[in-house]
């Protein structure tokens, strides 16, 4: 008979219990933070901890946390009757303006 092939050499040097565990990717230096809902292919990526080369850092986290503050707090609540309205109030505007969040202020 032939030779047994020998076995694939292990990948991980944890077992791969460990090798998942976000605490342990977290010391490697591998992105575990996750953000939104992580529904598979209805979240963007970034949000679910795609690591990539560092792209999204803390601005892009800093902006996120200040719009969507600005979104909860003075758009929601207005939605409907802007919709009804058929226009957004000029005020709105001028408040995203004033955040530094229009190409021209």
């Amino acid at each position: 008979p032939p030779p047994a092939c020998p076995p694939p050499p292990r990948l991980f040097a944890a077992p791969p219990a460990m090798a998942f565990d976000p605490k342990m990717l977290a010391k490697m230096g591998i992105n575990v933070e996750t953000f939104g809902d992580m529904n598979a292919f209805g979240d963007p990526s970034w949000y679910q901890a795609f690591n990539n080369p560092g792209y999204y850092n803390t601005t892009h986290k800093e902006l996120r946390a200040k719009i969507r503050t600005f979104v909860d707090e003075e758009v929601t609540p207005n939605v409907f009757e802007w919709d009804e309205a058929g226009e957004i109030p000029q005020e709105v505007y001028k408040k995203i303006g004033a955040m530094g969040l229009l190409p021209i202020s």
